[in-house]
């Protein structure tokens, strides 16, 4: 009886998530003249850096609690950004083919005040949760804290030459999803080490192999992993695996509060709603443009498009 009044319960859970998604439509809210290039928000929400995609406006555009803060710019059109509850951004106009120096600034503390980390390949940035800044390179991933001297989390091996593609973390977790596909956990303790330690401290585990196609984005919270290819989303979750069948290109991922969403299509941005232990999909809303990031902001479902 009891696990029957469970299921009811959660049965009506799901049904009033897919009424609420039926009966509203986004009311969209313009936040930047120029399309997204690339956006991040912070492990809260309250944060969330766009980078334009536009040259006449490159740089980097800090949000919080969905008001603009502050504007960045930058000589060339930025490709990764990242941002901390704590307000530090980071971002940089590399690439996998062209070397370029990371921007590291924070809203509350700086202001304006940006400051230059070494040139490198980075094609994806992450702040750990104790502050440092995770940055995926060609075929390893690293940890920086200023004044420090670099130290790998992660080294590939099998394929030097692969590319970071997608990096997410939660709490002591960080995803990394590379361009031949694969995708691994990685433990970074949440107590700060002295960086000179050995990677001993550290745990790599390899939850999908290489399989051809790009890890197109990641997601992780609370013990969920999600990692999407073209078409579908791999769900790792208490030992266990699954896969979503979407049936369009996966452009973009966000789990919160125990659900998934996915931004599905390469020129329509749908944005679809799944619950991601069960593999059932509760709803979409309909947009424009390819979605390029998704986030939770107050309650709010915040879309980037390109």
């Amino acid at each position: 009886a009891a696990l029957l009044a469970l299921e009811a319960a959660h049965r009506a859970a799901l049904l009033a998530v897919r009424a609420f998604w039926q009966r509203h439509r986004w009311a969209h809210a313009t936040q930047a003249p120029a399309a997204a290039g690339s956006c991040a928000p912070s492990a809260d929400g309250r944060f969330f850096a766009l980078g334009a995609a536009d040259e006449g406006r490159a740089g980097v555009s800090v949000w919080r609690d969905g008001a603009p803060v502050v504007h960045y710019r930058a000589p060339a059109v930025v490709t990764v950004v990242a941002v901390d509850a704590s307000g530090a951004v980071a971002w940089t106009r590399a690439t996998a083919r062209r070397r370029a120096p990371i921007s590291v600034a924070n809203v509350r503390s700086h202001g304006t005040e940006v400051c230059s980390y070494r040139p490198c390949f980075a094609t994806a940035l992450a702040w750990s949760e104790r502050g440092t800044l995770l940055i995926g390179e060609r075929g390893r991933l690293v940890e920086w804290r200023e004044g420090r001297p670099d130290r790998v989390l992660l080294a590939r091996a099998d394929a030097v030459d692969a590319v970071v593609t997608a990096l997410a973390v939660c709490g002591c977790i960080a995803l990394v999803g590379w361009g031949d596909g694969a995708v691994h956990a990685v433990h970074v303790p949440p107590a700060p080490l002295v960086h000179a330690y050995a990677c001993a401290y550290h745990g790599a585990y390899r939850m999908r192999e290489p399989c051809g196609d790009e890890t197109r984005a990641v997601a992780v919270e609370a013990g969920v992993c999600a990692a999407a290819l073209r078409h579908c989303v791999d769900v790792w979750a208490d030992e266990c695996a699954h896969t979503l069948r979407l049936g369009a290109t996966v452009t973009a991922l966000c789990l919160h509060g125990g659900w998934l969403l996915a931004g599905v299509g390469a020129h329509e941005g749908r944005v679809e709603l799944w619950e991601p232990l069960g593999g059932r999909r509760v709803g979409a809303l309909a947009g424009r443009g390819a979605v390029v990031g998704l986030a939770v902001v107050g309650g709010a479902l915040l879309r980037a498009a390109a």
